[in-house]
């Protein structure tokens, strides 16, 4: 979060909420009010910028370091399901399981897309 016209106070809230704190110790930490906080969060756009891009990064993260894992969740979904031997019940939860999994995948990537789009046509925001 470098070059930000942020001050102290938020950029220690903005650190404390990304890592998972509930609002009631990001106001402790940044010596705020939990009410100060929500205020910033509808009421100042670069703020809200910059949270919502470090969760995104984090989220992103977060689903690169788990990819392995969903490939071969999902191989093994798509052999339970292909296995004619396996009950028709099981073949259609595997086929339902895929599908979820397939439509979170989806979800976030058109997430991270409509975020660089916002990005983009917000005029790069170079303070971040």
């Amino acid at each position: 979060m470098s070059k930000t016209n942020l001050d102290e106070r938020k950029v220690t809230a903005i650190i404390a909420l990304t890592d998972g704190e509930p609002v009631a110790e990001a106001s402790r930490l940044a010596n705020v009010s939990r009410q100060t906080i929500y205020d910033w969060m509808i009421d100042c756009p670069q703020f809200q910028r910059v949270l919502n891009r470090r969760l995104l990064a984090i989220t992103h993260l977060k689903v690169m370091l788990s990819l392995p894992h969903i490939e071969t969740s999902i191989s093994t979904i798509v052999e339970i399901r292909d296995d004619m031997n396996n009950k028709p019940s099981v073949r259609l939860q595997a086929s339902k399981d895929l599908l979820e999994i397939t439509s979170s995948l989806a979800s976030y990537s058109i997430n991270a897309e409509l975020s660089d789009l916002r990005q983009q046509l917000g005029g790069d925001d170079a303070e971040t």
